[in-house]
């Protein structure tokens, strides 16, 4: 049987009056930088980055866009993750850099610094 599959489009529109933007790849970029930057410092679970991220950015992050960071960050080997089993309470999974994510994030770094001059120089003139 033949299904056909309806996809739903959302305009700016919309999501500017549900209180959400779409984020471009750019802020994508920058916000695995950032998550990274995070997990450098100190090992972390999903929910508790995703506030961090939250708090560092000003605005609410979607945890779904942040989990699914997280899956692609483990994918590429920047990060690795293991399960908490705490004794009462939820099982948790905890997220570390790894060093081949220390040097994604060096690199992420330079392309922000270029971006921040190349953006500084928009406003100059």
């Amino acid at each position: 049987m033949n299904k056909r599959h309806t996809f739903h489009h959302h305009s700016n529109r919309e999501h500017f009056r549900h209180g959400r933007l779409p984020f471009p790849p750019l802020v994508r970029t920058i916000i695995s930088a950032i998550a990274l930057k995070m997990l450098k410092k100190q090992e972390m679970h999903g929910y508790q980055l995703a506030e961090e991220i939250s708090k560092f950015v000003g605005r609410k992050m979607p945890k779904p866009m942040i989990y699914s960071l997280l899956k692609r960050l483990e994918h590429e080997n920047f990060v690795v993750s293991r399960w908490d089993m705490p004794e009462s309470g939820p099982a948790k999974r905890i997220y570390r850099i790894t060093d081949l994510g220390v040097e994604a994030l060096e690199r992420k770094l330079k392309s922000v610094l270029q971006l921040k001059e190349l953006l500084e120089k928009i406003l100059e003139e």
